[in-house]
């Protein structure tokens, strides 16, 4: 009887106890789940680390990298090639821009821009015909702001008509040296032009200054550039910011990567349509439209003539590869002239970008409740396991006794 009696006690009593234990689990899970809000909310309400120093370094064989807020921008040493990206966003594409060749042409059709056809020479700016040098990273201070930056260089050549890669030797050696200074800013500088004054900002943007010193006269008529722009991801929309081909406002026309382009022949190209701002604007874009990035240009080089720098004119032209957008902005040559110089930048659109401290606020509520949900259960499912396994173990213990007590058959 008493075995009876005390089994009694311990599929009631005990089975309250355990009750009470669950309960005091689920408060305790309710309670984590407030100090997780109250966490998030205290990482919100602190904003961004403050760093002493504005920009980190590094150096390699390959690159000098820049960490600056939230732009992380690498320069490579074999080509005059900048990829960046947003440090603290892991699902940033890496963005490119890089200029890959030079051509001296005549406007032959009189359209007023580059079209491949038109390449009398090729100047190839990899490092297979170019043999650039890059200086050490230079910290300084500019009108009051800090800035850091670095130089490549180097003499390059020409090949003979349009050519994609040198299979023989070039036919003008050390045509002009060409120059790039890659520049980072703690806070936003202002450049100007007679359009107007344009600012690239501090720690999101890098600043490039282009410069073409020709060394040899060879009679053509213009230079123009060859700009690679590309990105990763879902990033492959290039929004050009255009006058209107009817008024004089500023129209977006959208160009895909994904197209290619040069399918049309050698002499398609499409006009950009220079607007009267101090800067023209290419945009990088999902496919949804949202800008994450852009490269930006002065609406007017300078040239030096004779020893006498004046403004230069500014034509552009673009088409697509089907993995990247191709621009050709060119610039008017004559025999005196010896330098050319043109500002450009590359930067981050914030605005783009969803953070991770951002999203956890805008989302605090929900966080809060997936996040109590699942430790409730996690501890639920704990105690229920637990007190199976013991009433598993209460029963056959129960079940011994009785066998143990059996004296078989009389």
């Amino acid at each position: 009887m008493r075995r009876k009696l005390m089994s009694g006690w311990r599929l009631s009593g005990v089975r309250g106890v355990r009750l009470s234990r669950t309960s005091k689990a689920a408060a305790m899970a309710a309670a984590l789940s407030v100090a997780m809000l109250a966490s998030v909310a205290v990482l919100a309400a602190l904003g961004e680390p403050q760093n002493e120093a504005f920009l980190d370094y590094s150096e390699d064989n390959f690159k000098v990298q820049f960490i600056s807020g939230n732009l992380t921008a690498s320069v490579t040493r074999d080509w005059p090639r900048v990829d960046f990206q947003h440090s603290d966003n892991l699902l940033s594409p890496m963005f490119e821009v890089s200029m890959t060749r030079a051509f001296l042409y005549n406007d032959t059709n009189g359209d007023g821009v580059f079209s491949r056809s038109e390449a009398q020479y090729t100047a190839l700016l990899g490092s297979s015909n170019v043999r650039w040098n890059m200086s050490a990273v230079e910290l300084g201070h500019s009108e009051g702001i800090a800035y850091a930056s670095v130089t490549m260089w180097s003499e390059v050549s020409l090949w003979k008509g349009y050519v994609e890669q040198a299979t023989e030797a070039a036919a003008v050696q050390d045509w002009a040296n060409m120059t790039f200074r890659f520049s980072i800013y703690e806070a936003p500088i202002a450049y100007a032009n007679s359009f107007g004054q344009y600012v690239v900002a501090g720690k999101t943007d890098m600043h490039i200054t282009m410069s073409i010193d020709i060394l040899k006269k060879i009679g053509s008529s213009s230079v123009a550039l060859e700009e690679m722009l590309q990105a990763g991801g879902s990033i492959y929309l290039f929004l050009v910011k255009e006058k209107s081909a009817v008024t004089n406002e500023t129209v977006t026309n959208t160009a895909s990567a994904r197209v290619d382009e040069r399918v049309n022949g050698m002499n398609y190209t499409n006009a950009m349509r220079q607007t009267a701002s101090p800067s023209q604007d290419i945009e990088f874009a999902t496919d949804e439209g949202t800008v994450q990035a852009y490269y930006r240009f002065g609406s007017e080089p300078t040239i030096d003539a004779s020893g006498n720098q004046s403004p230069l004119g500014l034509n552009c032209s673009y088409y697509t590869t089907g993995t990247a957008f191709i621009l050709n902005p060119s610039y008017a040559i004559g025999n005196d002239t010896t330098g050319i110089v043109h500002e450009k930048s590359i930067g981050l659109q914030m605005s783009g970008f969803v953070r991770v401290r951002d999203w956890a606020v805008q989302n605090l509520p929900v966080l809060a409740v997936v996040t109590g949900g699942i430790v409730v259960l996690a501890v639920l499912s704990v105690h229920v396991w637990r007190r199976k396994r013991r009433m598993l173990l209460e029963n056959g213990n129960e079940i011994g006794q009785g066998s143990s007590g059996d004296t078989g058959p009389k």
